[in-house]
C-alpha cells in the first residue's frame, strides 16, 4: 500500500483497488491509526517484520522501514501487545536495557507525518534465528497461529542442524566454552602461528644466505719442525 500510495496507510483507508486497508495481529483491532517505534529491535520482532524464505527456504529474510517523523505529529506510549502481562521480560531480553518500553510505541493519525527514507534487511539461515517462536504476540495467542509458527520453526530448525547451518557451542571436558574464551583461544593461536611462520621463514632465508654466500673453505698450514 505504501508504494502505491505514496504514504503511510492506516487501517480502514481505501486503496486504489477500492478495498479497505486492515491490520492483522493486533487481535483483531482496527484502530484508524498507525504505529511506528524508535527502536529497530522492537519494529524488527518477526510478528511485525515477518521473515520470508528465499534460496529454496534455506534463508529467511525480514525488512523494515527507516522513517522521518514529524515532531509532535505523534504520541508516545508503551506496548499494547500484551507483553508485560502475560509474556514479563520478553521484552527486556530482546530489546535490551537501553529502550526506554514507556515511550517504545509511537501513535499517530496523520498519514503524511511520516516519511519511509530507508529499506532495512536482516537476513539470516531460515531456523536459525534466536526468536524462532516470536512469530505472533500475547494477544494472538488464542488464534492457534503462534503454535503453527512454532512448529514450522522446530522443523525448519532440524533441517538447518542437518545442513550444518546451526553451529553448535564449543565444548572442551564437559564445560561449554564462552564467546570471551573462544576470542581468547583464537587470538593465541593466530600468535603461536605468526611465531611458528617467522621461524620457518627466518629458517629458509637463512639457508639460502648460505647457498649463495658460501663460508670460506679452511687452508691447511704445513709447517716444517727443524731438527
Amino acid at each position: 500500500s505504501i508504494l502505491d500510495c505514496g504514504q503511510l496507510m492506516k487501517p480502514g483507508d481505501r486503496l486504489l483497488d477500492n478495498s479497505l486497508l486492515r491490520s492483522t495481529k493486533c487481535a483483531g483491532r482496527q484502530d484508524n491509526v498507525y504505529y511506528t517505534s524508535p527502536s529497530i529491535r522492537y519494529a524488527g520482532l518477526k510478528f511485525y517484520s515477518e521473515p520470508q524464505p528465499y534460496r529454496s527456504q534455506e534463508m529467511s529474510g525480514c525488512i523494515a522501514l527507516q522513517c522521518r517523523q514529524k515532531p509532535g505529529s505523534y504520541k508516545a506510549q508503551g506496548e499494547t501487545m500484551g507483553f508485560g502481562k502475560k509474556w514479563p521480560g520478553h521484552l527486556e531480553r530482546e530489546l535490551g536495557p537501553d529502550v526506554n518500553l514507556d515511550e517504545v510505541e509511537w501513535l499517530s493519525d496523520v498519514n503524511t507525518a511520516a516519511i519511509p527514507y530507508g529499506l532495512l534487511i536482516r537476513c539470516f539461515p531460515t531456523g536459525c534465528e534466536e526468536e524462532g517462536d516470536g512469530y505472533a504476540s500475547p494477544v494472538d495467542e488464542g488464534s492457534g497461529w503462534r503454535r503453527r509458527e512454532v512448529e514450522q520453526g522446530a522443523r525448519l530448525k532440524q533441517v538447518a542442524r542437518r545442513r550444518s547451518l546451526v553451529s553448535k557451542p564449543a565444548r572442551l571436558r564437559g564445560f561449554r566454552l564462552s564467546e570471551d574464551w573462544l576470542r581468547w583461544l583464537r587470538a593465541a593461536a593466530a600468535v603461536v602461528g605468526a611465531w611458528i611462520w617467522a621461524y620457518v621463514v627466518w629458517q629458509l632465508v637463512d639457508r639460502l644466505f648460505h647457498v649463495l654466500y658460501p663460508p670460506p673453505s679452511p687452508t691447511w698450514m704445513s709447517y716444517v719442525v727443524p731438527s
